[in-house]
């Protein structure tokens, strides 16, 4: 079951509206504040996708640079425990010594 925002809703009803003729091309673009290029795009996502070009493609992906849940609470656990009192580089070099290679 896909869920969608009040405006993700809103936009779907307008494109469907213009796609099946009941609102004009013009109503549609002042009612979303977009272009006609974007209007067209809308249609376009809407014939290609259906109902889900309201939703971006990457929604519910994980991102390739998450880093893991594990090393995150790792590396919480030694800064709250031990290195409380470190500026950011420093606990970085220290993290690095435990084999947890994070960013800020």
């Amino acid at each position: 079951m896909v869920k969608f925002s009040k405006r993700e809703q809103l936009k779907l009803e307008i494109i469907v509206k213009v796609f099946t003729g009941l609102m004009s091309r013009q109503n549609a673009i002042h009612l979303l504040h977009c272009s006609e290029r974007t209007l067209r795009r809308y249609l376009k996502d809407y014939k290609d996708r259906d109902i889900l070009f309201v939703k971006h493609k990457n929604s519910n992906k994980i991102p390739p640079n998450q880093t893991d849940p594990q090393i995150k609470e790792m590396a919480q656990f030694l800064t709250k425990s031990k290195y409380y009192n470190f500026i950011v580089l420093h606990l970085q070099e220290k993290l690095k010594t435990h084999g947890l290679d994070i960013k800020r």
